[in-house]
Order: structure tokens, then sequence, then C-alpha cells
């Protein structure tokens, strides 16, 4: 039942059965009706789906690409925490109270003493 027509039955100038024939009426009067407007119908129908369905793929290839970039992050960590602990300083264990320094660049790790031998024989 339309709305016009509840509005006009609550009025009390309608009854249920002038209803239902007005609505008869419009569905004859429906295939009537030029196929273009149909046509409109179905491609603005196609438009809209095509429109939902470029997001959803769009986030698709997005959950696919966040593994890849989460295991690439992890392992620039973890490189990044491997060279930290190779230029960072540390007690000798062997002997304790002993700095030693870990030098990537001379080979070897090497005691404090020998650090000061070698900065002092730079130019």
């Amino acid at each position: 039942m339309s709305a016009s027509c509840l509005h006009r039955r609550l009025l009390g100038g309608i009854t249920l059965k002038g209803c239902q024939q007005q609505l008869q009426q419009q569905l004859l009067r429906a295939p009537q009706q030029s196929s273009a407007s149909y046509k409109k119908l179905l491609l603005l129908q196609q438009q809209q789906q095509q429109q939902q369905q470029q997001p959803q793929q769009q986030q698709r290839h997005q959950r696919q690409q966040r593994p890849l970039a989460l295991q690439q992050q992890q392992q620039q960590q973890q490189q990044q925490q491997q060279n930290l602990l190779r230029s960072r300083r540390f007690f000798h264990a062997s002997s304790p109270g002993r700095l030693v320094v870990d030098c990537p660049s001379m080979g070897d790790s090497i005691s404090e003493g020998t650090l000061q031998q070698w900065k002092c024989s730079k130019p």
C-alpha cells in the first residue's frame, strides 16, 4: 500500500479496495514504459556494483601486501639490532672488569688499551 493511499484511508476517503486498484493500475503501466529506462537502471546497478567491488579488491591487495611489508620491517629491525650489538662496548667475560670493544673495521675485538694506542697512532 502506497503512502498516499494510506494517508487517504486514514482520512476516511478511500477504502482498501480502492488502494488495491490503484496499485494494480501502476503495475499494469510499468511494462508499458520504454525499455530504455530499464537499460538505464541496469547500467546504474552495474556501475554501483563495480564501485563496491573496486574498494574490496584494493583492500584484498593491501591485505596481501601487509605481510610482505611486515616481514621486511622485521628483517630491518633484526639487522639494526645485530649492527648495534657489533658496535656496542661490552665487558669481556673471561677478564672481569676489563672493557673490550668490538671493532668490525679492525677485524677482532680489542681491549681498551689497544684501542687507545690505535687512536694515538692515527695522524
